[in-house]
């Protein structure tokens, strides 16, 4: 029986109708006559049931989540039902993992930002010598952490006194959370292994197809290619 061929994953048959757009640059790359558009094609018609609604969490981005799974499903070139579940447990697994590792970050941010408030709560105003009430100790810190310079140097400064610097702030905020940072990281390590298992089965079904066919192995990129996570949210 001869095989039947399945239409590329380009045809918007293979599609429902959702589409992202990207926003427009001011270099257009595109060539004469090149009728490519800037829409993004986002899941195969038939897992249309499990992609009405993404595993997101409070403060993760739709339309992220939305341009992982179309990169990685084009350039896996998933075929059937079967190669379209493992595309889809590859990028729900890549997308956990950049979650715990920005998770893991903020986890340290407010450590960090407990064992300032317990250091400094009774730190003093170099100019005068006297306390400095809670809310400007509170603002300082919360600008702090946020990147603002004066108001690091200014936390610099009065952890001098007290003989602390921001490492060894870092060290303990680390200490008073690396039980739930291990287990974090045990989870990642878990999920990456995972991941590469469903690789290597989508790439074993991909060259039995092609030696079926006679033709060449279809190329699997890594799920986690970084053009893709930089639109992922932002560690915070």
């Amino acid at each position: 029986m001869p095989h039947k061929v399945t239409p590329p994953l380009t045809s918007p048959e293979r599609f429902q109708g959702e589409r992202i757009k990207r926003p427009s640059s001011s270099q257009n790359d595109s060539h004469p006559g090149d009728t490519r558009t800037n829409d993004i094609q986002v899941h195969p018609r038939t897992l249309g049931s499990l992609f009405a609604k993404r595993p997101l969490i409070l403060g993760e981005d739709q339309a992220a989540y939305d341009a992982l799974l179309s990169t990685v499903t084009r350039a896996a070139k998933p075929d059937d039902i079967l190669d379209e579940l493992l595309v889809k447990d590859i990028v729900d697994l890549t997308w956990n993992i950049e979650r715990f590792e920005r998770l893991k970050d903020s986890l340290l941010r407010v450590a960090s930002k407990r064992v300032l408030t317990r250091v400094l709560h009774n730190a003093k105003c170099p100019e005068t010598e006297r306390p400095l009430d809670a809310e400007r100790i509170e603002l300082m810190i919360v600008c702090c952490l946020l990147g603002e310079e004066d108001s690091i140097e200014e936390v610099k400064d009065l952890l001098t006194d007290y003989g602390f610097d921001l490492n060894s702030i870092m060290a303990q905020a680390l200490s008073d959370k690396l039980d739930d940072i291990e287990r974090i990281d045990r989870s990642i390590t878990t999920q990456a292994a995972r991941r590469s298992k469903v690789l290597a089965e989508l790439e074993r079904r991909q060259e039995l197809k092609a030696w079926r066919l006679g033709g060449s192995v279809v190329d699997v990129v890594d799920a986690s290619a970084q053009p893709v996570l930089a639109t992922m949210p932002a560690r915070t």
